[in-house]
């Protein structure tokens, strides 16, 4: 028989989908389970991979009720995000794994509020992008508002340039396309993100390096296949801009699009220089190793002037001329290190650039505490699928037409009659020559087959195929007239 205590869990277990009634079931037909000591029972099922470790440590200090939120159910306790604290959980019926954002009540005040947040939520939630962090729910549970999105193992690019120092000009021309792509979705949604800077913008997967910190945690580095995703779009807050925020347009007074382009801009300074970019016209004596156009396009969108900077679809246009490559790999699952959490921020290091040479046998992307011109020859582990002593070569862009996801009110007029529009090259028909032997044979047997038919016809007319006349059976043979009659006894006379 449970204690009272053990009891209390089984029920709190059930009501907040910790537990499936099939394994409550399953946990007290074991023999070895413990049966009157709660602490005891939670041993038991961490290590048998039931509960994990913040589970278990909620549970015995009595707070078991906030292991479920907003009907999601709460695994482990991710770190700070911004507004509020990010949460691992699962879908309450799905079981699959998502990121479970609670913000606090004052990050809004005083120029919004959490109805204003809902309302912009539901206007970003249909914007679906693979470089956009897709968020799958958005509302308000214990007064607190929330936001549950996938999740993305990945680190912020503020804190990666940190471990790895400025990028090389191919890695940050592709990281800044995918944003830039991302932002075109949204613009021509009519939404604007309002807060485009290094710390929302997130890679993964990551490997680690094999050059420790000082403290000798580890540091890493974007695997081959990783991607960027834009994070915040439809969560940031409707607050006055910051005062001296390099990745503030000068006119801004709320989002835009224009606004974005600046602050994008300022995130491809960052990446190149490993610095807030508070000097555009200097962006080329700092990287003078970077592509003149890439330097161009940098200070081109953050002018002064929102005007003269380039709309989100011209950006991606010339970056799209930069980037080579072949076509990003899809990013496998690659374990977070503890150091990044799935939504957090990280300290940077902003380290000086010794030197980067574009086409160069160097990694890409390996850390910054070395010298470039030593990475290549270095022996590095393989980490994941990817030998990491391999060079890391930037996926290339493959232009597409951009589909806004249709309304679900509005399905498209099929016409049967309309066939497809899309101009075709006609069908190239081969010449074939005439055998006029073959010709000559069938014509030959053709009017030998009509002699045949005429000569049959002409016999049949004729009677040629008509037999002789039938003898009429009434008639007596001409022998028997002339033989004698026969006597009164019935003999006929001799002859």
């Amino acid at each position: 028989m449970p204690s009272e205590s053990i009891a209390s869990f089984l029920e709190l277990a059930r009501e907040n989908n910790l537990l499936g009634g099939e394994d409550v079931e399953a946990l007290f037909q074991q023999p070895d389970v413990p049966q009157r000591n709660l602490s005891a029972l939670c041993d038991f099922l961490q290590n048998r991979g039931v509960l994990t470790d913040y589970q278990a440590a909620m549970i015995r200090a009595g707070k078991g009720y906030e292991l479920n939120f907003a009907g999601y159910p709460i695994l482990d306790e991710l770190g700070p995000c911004p507004g509020g604290t990010a949460y691992k959980g699962t879908h309450p019926s799905l079981r699959t794994p998502v990121v479970i954002r609670r913000f606090r009540t004052d990050w809004f005040a005083p120029h919004d509020n959490a109805s204003a947040y809902i309302q912009r939520a539901q206007d970003s939630a249909p914007a679906i992008h693979p470089h956009l962090a897709h968020l799958l729910d958005a509302g308000i549970a214990r007064e607190e508002p929330f936001a549950v999105l996938e999740p993305f193992d990945s680190a912020d690019l503020e804190s990666l340039i940190g471990d790895i120092g400025p990028m090389p000009a191919a890695l940050a021309t592709e990281f800044i396309r995918q944003a830039a792509s991302a932002l075109q979705l949204a613009h021509l949604r009519g939404l604007a993100h309002g807060d485009v800077r290094p710390a929302n913008l997130r890679a993964g997967p990551l490997v680690a390096s094999t050059h420790p910190r000082a403290d000798g945690s580890p540091r890493y580095r974007p695997a081959p296949t990783a991607t960027v995703k834009l994070f915040e779009l439809g969560l940031v807050p409707n607050r006055p801009a910051t005062e001296g925020d390099p990745y503030r347009a000068p006119e801004a007074r709320g989002p835009s699009p224009e606004a974005d382009i600046f602050a994008l801009g300022g995130a491809l300074a960052f990446l190149l220089t490993g610095k807030p970019p508070t000097a555009p016209a200097l962006l080329h004596a700092i990287r003078p190793d970077a592509p003149m156009p890439l330097v161009e396009l940098a200070v081109e969108m953050m002018s002064a002037e929102p005007n003269a900077r380039p709309t989100a679809t011209e950006v991606l246009g010339k970056l799209a001329a930069l980037s080579p490559g072949t076509t990003p790999a899809a990013p496998k699952p690659y374990p977070l290190p503890e150091s990044s959490s799935i939504l957090g921020g990280g300290e940077s290091e902003h380290l000086e650039v010794t030197g980067i040479i574009e086409g160069s046998d160097v990694d890409l992307v390996e850390a910054a505490d070395v010298e470039l011109a030593s990475v290549a020859a270095e022996t590095r582990p393989v980490v994941g699928s990817w030998p990491a002593h391999e060079p890391y070569h930037p996926p290339a862009f493959v232009p597409a037409e951009l589909h806004a996801p249709r309304e679900w009110d509005a399905p498209a007029a099929f016409d049967p009659l309309a066939g497809d529009s899309t101009p075709k090259a006609p069908r190239a028909v081969p010449e074939r020559k005439i055998n006029k032997t073959k010709v000559m044979i069938w014509i030959a047997v053709g009017l030998f087959f009509n002699a045949l038919a005429i000569g049959i016809w002409a016999l049949l007319f004729f009677g040629v195929f008509e037999g002789s006349p039938k003898a009429d059976p009434t008639q007596e043979p001409k022998e028997q007239k002339n033989q004698p009659k026969p006597n009164k006894k019935g003999n006929r006379p001799p002859v």
